[in-house]
C-alpha cells in the first residue's frame, strides 16, 4: 500500500504529535496574558495610585466614630459647629484634624455652613462623612443646639 505524504501510519502518534503543537501554542499564549506588566506601565501605577486611595479612606472612616464623639464632647463646651469642629481638629484623629481645622476656621469667618462642608466632602469623598454632614446641616437648618 502507498503511504500518503503528511500522514503516519500510527494516527495516535499523529493526534500526539498536533495535540503538543497545540498545547505548546497555548503555553506561549498563556505566558504572555500573565506575564507580569513593567513597571513602568501607567496602568500599574494607576492600579497602585486606587489601592493606596482606597486604604486612606479606610483609615480616615475608620476613624470617623472618634470624630463624632469629638463633635459631641465639643459641642458640650461651645454648643456650635465652629466649637466643636475646633475641638475635633486639637483632639481627634490625626488625619482629620486638617479637614476640621479648616471647618472651624471657615465657620468663625462666618462662611456658608453648606458650602464649607461640601469642600471637605468632596475631597474625601467619603459616604460615611456626607452622611456626618448631612446631619449636621438638618441640625443647623432646624437651629437647634448641637449638643441636643
Amino acid at each position: 500500500m502507498p503511504r500518503r505524504v503528511g500522514t503516519s501510519r500510527n494516527p495516535a502518534k499523529h493526534v500526539r504529535a498536533s495535540t503538543r503543537t497545540l498545547l505548546a501554542g497555548a503555553v506561549d499564549r498563556l505566558a504572555h496574558v500573565a506575564a507580569p506588566p513593567a513597571d513602568d506601565d501607567p496602568t500599574v501605577h494607576e492600579v497602585r495610585k486606587r489601592c493606596k486611595e482606597a486604604r486612606a479612606l479606610e483609615a480616615y472612616e475608620d476613624d470617623l466614630p472618634q470624630v463624632v464623639a469629638r463633635l459631641i464632647s465639643g459641642a458640650r463646651l461651645g454648643n456650635s459647629l465652629a466649637v466643636a469642629a475646633e475641638h475635633v481638629s486639637k483632639f481627634g484623629p490625626l488625619n482629620g484634624r486638617d479637614d476640621w481645622a479648616y471647618i472651624a476656621e471657615q465657620l468663625k469667618t462666618k462662611a456658608d455652613v453648606d458650602q464649607v462642608l461640601r469642600v471637605i466632602g468632596q475631597k474625601r469623598g467619603s459616604q460615611l462623612l456626607h452622611a456626618i454632614f448631612e446631619l449636621l446641616l438638618v441640625q443647623q437648618q432646624r437651629g437647634t443646639g448641637l449638643s441636643e
